[in-house]
């Protein structure tokens, strides 16, 4: 192990299974739960912290933004759960396993890269067709207001950043994300 990460590897959690066995009420399991939550946010502000900071590739910085996401959400439903206002942590919770299981995915990709070009062309799918809207909406009336010129320039941008062109993106059921 990176001696510069050895100190901030957190002691794993253990559940006692007898106590929660015998448990009369929810408390073991609000304590498991978060001391669990509070590891894998470690875990993965861990592993954000090993990935360069100015990803060298398109790649490497979905990769980071994912582990982000993955480390503001588990923060996230921990800050609920302490507070005992555990109202949001189901709908937190989705998206948490779902970016976990789109973060191991995508590092599952054979070295191609068609993993990644999938989820980027997936993911810009909607901005496509919000572009489109917008077009119509400007040729229905006429004149673009300021806020569709800034959308549209937003789109474009993350198209860019992205290295996508939005015409070139194939129908959402031929882009290869799973």
């Amino acid at each position: 192990m990176n001696n510069a990460i050895e100190p901030l590897w957190p002691k794993p959690f253990e559940p006692n299974p007898q106590q929660l066995q015998s448990a009369k009420d929810e408390d073991p399991f609000m304590e498991a739960g978060v001391e669990l939550l509070k590891e894998a946010g470690i875990l993965a502000t861990i592993a954000a912290s090993v990935i360069p900071k100015q990803p060298r590739r398109r790649d490497e910085a979905i990769l980071v933004g994912m582990m982000a996401r993955v480390v503001k959400l588990s923060l996230a439903i921990v800050a609920e759960t302490t507070t005992l206002h555990g109202e949001m942590q189901v709908a937190l919770f989705r998206p948490l396993v779902e970016t976990i299981a789109n973060l191991l995915y995508l590092q599952g990709d054979p070295g191609t890269g068609e993993r990644f070009d999938a989820y980027v062309a997936d993911s810009l799918i909607y901005e496509r067709e919000f572009v489109k809207v917008v077009h119509r909406n400007v040729a229905d009336r006429g004149s673009r207001l300021p806020i569709e010129e800034r959308i549209l320039k937003s789109i474009h941008r993350t198209a860019a950043a992205a290295e996508v062109r939005l015409e070139d993106l194939p129908p959402r059921r031929r882009t290869g994300w799973p």
